[in-house]
């Protein structure tokens, strides 16, 4: 405690710091350095909680529509083992002027702290089942380029 320092009247070479939070340090203060004075509130580092990140997932727009009924979604992540399923989150509403594709946000579980920000991943994203009618193949017969149903 900063009570022990005074009292103790001796230079502390290094000086524990608790925080309030638990996370990883993300970001140091530039004001921070060997021998700097620090106030009561001033902003040390920034943390950040790795528990929970976001994949930011770019998509065609021609895309929308399957996006919007996704049922299941499986994160692939470079260097990772295994496959992690994820949530949809949000479609944000812009679309990108330059490249025509818009950006989805997924929740990824990130428990066992494997995942850390700016990684690059695919997803597979599953389209919630549909009813549709069925035909065997041998029903469908093929005439000048036409497919013909009896």
């Amino acid at each position: 405690s900063i009570e022990k320092i005074i009292s103790s009247h001796k230079v502390q070479n290094e000086i524990t710091i608790y925080s309030r939070f638990s996370g990883v340090i993300f970001k140091k203060s530039p004001d921070l350095n060997e021998g700097s004075f620090f106030k009561k509130g001033q902003e040390l580092f920034q943390i950040i909680d790795l528990s929970q990140l976001w994949a930011l997932v770019k998509v065609n727009q021609e895309d929308l529509e399957f996006l919007k009924n996704t049922h299941q979604a499986i994160l692939f992540v470079e260097g990772v083992k295994g496959k992690q399923e994820i949530t949809l989150e949000n479609i944000n509403p812009i679309i990108n002027a330059q490249d025509k594709m818009l950006e989805a946000r997924f929740n990824v579980p990130n428990v066992k702290q494997i995942y850390y920000p700016n990684m690059f991943a695919q997803v597979e994203i599953f389209q919630k089942p549909q009813k549709m009618k069925i035909l065997p193949k041998e029903a469908v017969l093929i005439k000048g380029g036409k497919a013909i149903v009896f």
